[in-house]
């Protein structure tokens, strides 16, 4: 998964690739405005996958670092949403 322009990144799923900002706001959008699951992506092999739960999961702590510094508390849809693609992944490639 190339980054076509540096800060966005490709995210390919079933209904066609988004192209998103990375950055917690924006992807948080993405996945609220379009009611994406772990279930539409559309992941080539192992190394992008895990390259993206891997790159999810950071930027989901990121999200709830910053939330941290206004004295909130959130749990972030970010990480949730990886934790769910690193369950279905998990399954679809055990052996």
């Amino acid at each position: 998964m190339s980054d076509p322009v540096p800060g966005y990144r490709k995210i390919p799923t079933r209904h066609g690739d988004y192209f998103v900002s990375w950055e917690p706001r924006h992807v948080e959008h993405l996945l609220h405005s379009e009611n994406l699951s772990p279930h539409d992506l559309r992941l080539q092999d192992s190394r992008q996958a895990h390259r993206l739960i891997r790159d999810l999961f950071l930027l989901g702590v990121r999200e709830e670092g910053l939330a941290d510094t206004r004295g909130e508390q959130c749990a972030s849809r970010i990480s949730g949403f990886a934790r769910e693609l690193l369950g279905l992944y998990s399954h679809r490639h055990a052996v």
